[in-house]
């Protein structure tokens, strides 16, 4: 087994070179399109932590999310176009509302199906479930100490929450090689995403130039020192409810702080490559996110795993007529999904493989869920536990 940091460091640095290698070869080019190197770069550390290669849990793993990827975020968030991103308000509120929601009575709607063939707590079960899907692991705690969750209970949420959403994640991230073919069929308006993206293309065109050892020096000082500053900064403001924990406010103060540097002179680092610096930095998260994951979890808790796949099916089903009646893009779509099921840890990273130049908009969306999680978790755990008689 690999346990060693640097040899963990060589070896995700090594999965993710190596794809993004695979992926030019001119024979795997349509197949690196409809299955990108990001869906690898999560998978191939999940199938070498079940097989034993390297560890589920590793100080390299905490490190890359506690301040790697705050790093990546605040380099990403300097091309920010706030004025732009702003004008996404409605569908963005409306596709995030419907997310929670669409879980929430997916939830409520499974348990009355599956009810008779599930274990009597059940309903804390999915109770804290919807805590992480709706909100966070804050969120999560603080309903399983609501409605008295056992350990047995917060391990059957965790696993159904591992693998089921780390599925859904890859499913969404699959997806974006379809993406315009999705919003073809959804009739959606994507005329802000494409005056964003075509005015940042002429804006690149006139200032990109070749970026020097000062310039990629200045970058990796500002996304680490910024991310170091928000996490002493973070650790010592108060925690709610169990639910706004210190890595939200780590993650909120990073990218306040990097949204307002975006309307200063450094947001001309983006010019120089601080998008792809940025994204190279979230792929080895990503990677690390991957390696957590251990698939032998599969056969603790089928009827929860079950359970997970029909709440997203229901999610999936209410967000594309939702979508489509708003003519939201698919872009708004699985950023709102993966802001509620994935959370500040990775819902950037899947807008980002959407819209590179758009992770704040998920940055944005993330705190309606932190702020509203635990609510919807209790009436989910209240609802079901009436449905089981209780």
């Amino acid at each position: 087994m690999i346990t060693d940091t640097f040899s963990v460091v060589v070896f995700l640095t090594a999965v993710v070179g190596g794809l993004f290698c695979l992926a030019r070869l001119p024979i795997l080019t349509k197949a690196f399109h409809y299955l990108p190197p990001v869906l690898w770069i999560l998978l191939i550390p999940t199938l070498s932590t079940t097989f034993g290669l390297t560890p589920k849990v590793h100080p390299v793993y905490d490190f890359l999310q506690d301040y790697v990827l705050v790093a990546a975020l605040v380099l990403l968030l300097l091309a920010t176009n706030l004025r732009s991103i702003l004008k996404l308000g409605r569908p963005a509120l409306v596709m995030m509302i419907t997310a929670s929601a669409s879980i929430a009575l997916g939830a409520v709607a499974t348990f009355a199906i599956l009810r008779f063939w599930l274990p009597e707590d059940a309903w804390k079960v999915f109770g804290s479930l919807m805590g992480v899907w709706t909100g966070g692991y804050g969120n999560m705690l603080a309903v399983a100490s609501s409605v008295g969750a056992s350990s047995a209970t917060l391990t059957s949420a965790i696993i159904t929450d591992t693998v089921v959403g780390f599925g859904w994640m890859s499913l969404l991230i699959t997806l974006a090689g379809f993406q315009a073919r999705i919003d073809h069929r959804l009739n959606a308006d994507r005329t802000v995403l494409e005056d964003l993206n075509m005015r940042l293309g002429e804006l690149h065109a006139v200032n990109d130039r070749p970026a020097s050892v000062a310039d990629l020096a200045i970058m990796l000082a500002l996304g680490l020192g910024v991310a170091m500053i928000a996490s002493r900064i973070g650790g010592q403001l108060p925690r709610y409810g169990g639910v706004v924990s210190p890595f939200t406010w780590t993650v909120v103060l990073a990218s306040s702080a990097a949204i307002a540097m975006s309307l200063t002179r450094l947001s001309r680092l983006q010019y120089v490559g601080a998008t792809p610096v940025g994204t190279l930095l979230l792929y080895l998260v990503y990677a690390a996110i991957g390696a957590r994951a251990d698939l032998r979890g599969l056969g603790a808790a089928p009827m929860f795993l079950l359970a997970g796949v029909m709440i997203l099916l229901f999610h999936a089903a209410a967000m594309l007529i939702v979508a489509r009646l708003i003519r939201a893009p698919m872009f708004l779509l699985v950023t709102a999904s993966e802001s509620n099921i994935g959370g500040m840890a990775t819902a950037p990273i899947v807008a980002s493989v959407y819209q590179n130049a758009l992770p704040g908009v998920a940055v944005l969306l993330v705190p309606l869920g932190l702020a509203y999680g635990t609510f919807v978790s209790l009436l989910v755990a209240g609802a079901c536990r009436w449905l089981a008689g209780g």
